[in-house]
This record gives structure tokens, C-alpha cells and sequence, in this order.
């Protein structure tokens, strides 16, 4: 592809001049196109390649970003315990020096993996805090940035959504629902309990229902 030969020249070249900050890009972003190809052992290494340049640069930000990015890579090979692994030491250096995008990338990477493992607790509960963190991030946005963000991590809502329903538990569902981009549309649909009778199948209604009622 076009796009992975121009990010070869631009390896070569800061290879050339020396300039180990683009070489440590270039191979990310090398191994980012390999894994959209779905030749996930050549992301890895290039991935492994950008992180050891990460570390010796001291680059907080390149060192989080690229953990997250193999651990994404071993969740595609489906081996989770590395995914997790690498996740959740991606998150704990994001935390580190408050970069919200990745911790939430991280969160919502580490809510799949629980969810695809069958541990639909420990999904929502991680996609409850990447939903947390990313209420932090719009707060103050205006109302179309914030509609943008919210569709950027569509995923994220999906696997709450998902994890929820395993559960049985509708709260949890509506809470996923009205947080997404589907909750821009709360007050043209009447509010947060006419989007739970729309979008919450009726099994979840009733458990909800009975919940309040206790």
C-alpha cells in the first residue's frame, strides 16, 4: 500500500539523518498500518522496536501510547493475558502524566478484553471508568465537539452496553446509552426513560422496573 511505502521512506530518511524521535514515529506508525492489515506479527514488531526507542528517549507519552498499541495487537492474536498486561501498564503511564486519550483507549481496550473472556463484570466496570474519563475530558467542550468525542469511542458505549445486557442489568445499560451520542437526542426522544423504552430490550425494562421498586 501507498500509505506503508511513505512510512518507510520516512523511516529511512530520519534513520539518515539521525533523527532517532522519527524513527520511533515511523516504526509506530508502520506497525499501526500492519495491523490494520491484519499482519499483526509484523505491527508487533515494529511496535516492540518504537517501544524500546520510547524508553531510551524517555518519551512518557510515545512509552503509553505504544504499550497500549501491543496490547491491542495481542488481543487481535487473542493471547488476553498479554493484552490485559500490556493495557493496564499502558493506563497506569497514561494516568501517570494525565493523558486522557490514551487511558481512555486503555480502559476501553481492557473493557473488550474482559467482555470477549467472559467476565462481563469486570468489562462494565472498566468501561464505566473509560465513560467517567471521557465526561472529564467534553466537560466545557461545545456541544458538537463534545457529539465528536462521544463518536469517536462508539466502541467503548458498545462494549458498557453489551456487558450490561450479560448482566441483566438494565441501569447500567441506560447509564452506557445515555452517555453515548445517543444521548444528544434525549430531549427530542423525551428524556432518558424514553430512550430506555427504546433502546433497552424489554427483558431489562421489567429487571429495571422491579429494581426501582424495591
Amino acid at each position: 500500500p501507498r500509505a506503508l511505502e511513505c512510512q518507510r521512506r520516512s523511516l529511512e530518511l530520519a534513520e539518515a539523518l539521525g533523527d532517532r524521535v522519527g524513527v520511533k514515529r515511523s516504526l509506530g506508525n508502520i506497525g499501526n498500518l500492519y495491523m490494520r492489515l491484519g499482519e499483526y506479527q509484523r505491527a508487533l514488531e515494529h511496535q516492540e522496536q518504537s517501544l524500546q526507542l520510547a524508553e531510551e528517549l524517555g518519551s512518557a507519552g510515545g512509552i503509553a501510547a505504544t504499550l497500549g498499541n501491543i496490547g491491542i495487537i495481542h488481543a487481535k492474536l487473542r493471547d488476553y493475558p498479554l493484552a490485559l498486561e500490556y493495557q493496564q501498564k499502558a493506563l497506569a503511564a497514561a494516568r501517570e502524566i494525565g493523558e486522557s486519550h490514551i487511558e481512555i483507549s486503555n480502559l476501553g481496550g481492557i473493557a473488550s478484553v474482559h467482555l470477549t473472556e467472559g467476565h462481563p463484570s469486570e468489562a462494565a466496570r472498566f468501561a464505566r471508568e473509560a465513560v467517567t474519563a471521557l465526561q472529564r475530558q467534553v466537560r466545557g467542550l461545545a456541544e458538537e465537539q463534545g457529539t465528536l468525542a462521544r463518536e469517536q469511542w462508539a466502541a467503548v458505549f458498545d462494549t458498557g452496553v453489551s456487558a450490561a445486557m450479560a448482566l441483566g442489568d438494565a441501569g447500567d445499560a441506560a447509564f452506557f446509552l445515555e452517555s453515548s451520542r445517543a444521548g444528544g437526542l434525549l430531549e427530542s426522544l423525551g428524556g432518558g426513560d424514553a430512550l430506555r423504552s427504546r433502546a433497552v430490550p424489554e427483558t431489562l425494562r421489567v429487571l429495571e422496573r422491579e429494581a426501582r421498586a424495591r
